[in-house]
């Protein structure tokens, strides 16, 4: 009797706590599933999600209490690092010029009373690992993202580009070889 009432006072204990409110994500766990190919990682999907909600809510990166490596940009608010990986977010900007951290392929244009760019991703989050750029993961406060990995990564990792970043980048490669192909005069015309 005493064995069952105390399976029963766990299993309440449990059920309790799995009623409290979510905490914000955990930052050493973040960034870990940032520096591997996370949308494929069932455990890692839910807090990088929230994640993405937090920082669009104004939320800061969340630190990550055991780190002790050096973020790549100290100036840069909301930076969190692990043993010798680090990772931070950095918002995209509109403006009259396309933002450097935004890849071509996702520079989008539109004219208002001037030119404007903007990109398909609101902000990126760099990783680092030991002090080396490690993948960049865009996103957007719509929840859509895709992760570009670095030759280090590719290289030490032994993971495969982003089927998505290759596709998109293909994709803007081609848009932009078409019209250089037509501008040049033909060879065989012999001029």
């Amino acid at each position: 009797m005493q064995r069952t009432r105390m399976v029963l006072l766990a299993v309440a204990t449990v059920l309790l706590l799995g009623a409290v409110p979510a905490q914000a994500v955990d930052g050493c766990k973040v960034l870990l599933c940032l520096a591997g190919p996370w949308q494929s990682i069932s455990a890692c999907v839910p807090p990088v999600q929230q994640l993405f909600i937090d920082l669009s809510n104004g939320e800061p990166f969340p630190p990550c209490r055991f780190a002790s490596g050096t973020p790549t940009a100290p100036s840069v608010v909301g930076t969190t690092s692990i043993a010798s990986g680090s990772a931070s977010n950095v918002w995209m900007m509109l403006a009259a010029n396309p933002d450097p951290n935004c890849p071509a392929q996702y520079v989008t244009q539109f004219m208002s009373m001037m030119k404007m760019y903007s990109c398909k991703y609101s902000a990126m989050i760099p990783v680092t690992v030991n002090g080396q750029w490690w993948s960049t993961t865009y996103w957007n406060v719509g929840g859509q993202s895709v992760t570009q990995w670095s030759p280090y990564a590719l290289s030490v990792g032994g993971m495969p580009q982003s089927s998505e970043w290759s596709a998109d980048l293909q994709a803007y490669q081609l848009t932009e070889a078409a019209p250089a192909a037509a501008a040049q005069p033909n060879a065989s015309s012999g001029l």
